[in-house]
């Protein structure tokens, strides 16, 4: 019988598995999540190696701002840059290209998550620069 504590068992196990092939390829393997609901579904693990450019590693969304922000026409507004949306400011994080209504990660001031469409990034940059 699958439970939590095997799950979590398991979870731990795969992750000292991984590492040394990880390591073999100088890879920093990142435990992103765990899906598990009791016997109905599948266990499901996953596993994420940051991006490295320039030397520093990326996430997969913030490599994705990086590699959509031009295209976007946000390319001025580089990670971590504040924006202020509606009064409260925002930092941006990151981007999700298969959300196309919404594919912008934002940070709250208070560190909460945010999506965000590409206009609310322009149009709130422009804001938090005094521009307008």
């Amino acid at each position: 019988m699958i439970d939590r504590k095997k799950v979590r068992e398991v979870l731990a196990e795969c992750e000292d598995a991984l590492a040394p092939i990880a390591e073999k390829h100088g890879l920093n393997l990142v435990r992103k999540s765990c899906t598990f609901k009791s016997n109905t579904m599948p266990v499901a693990f996953k596993f994420e190696a940051p991006v490295e450019r320039a030397g520093v590693e990326l996430t997969t969304e913030q490599a994705a701002y990086l590699d959509n922000a031009e295209r976007w026409g946000i390319g001025h507004i580089k990670l971590g840059d504040e924006i202020k949306v509606n009064g409260r400011t925002f930092t941006v994080a990151g981007a999700k290209p298969r959300r196309r209504k919404y594919p912008i990660v934002a940070l709250r001031s208070d560190g909460k998550q945010f999506k965000m469409d590409v206009q609310s990034v322009r149009f709130g940059h422009r804001c938090a620069m005094g521009d307008l």
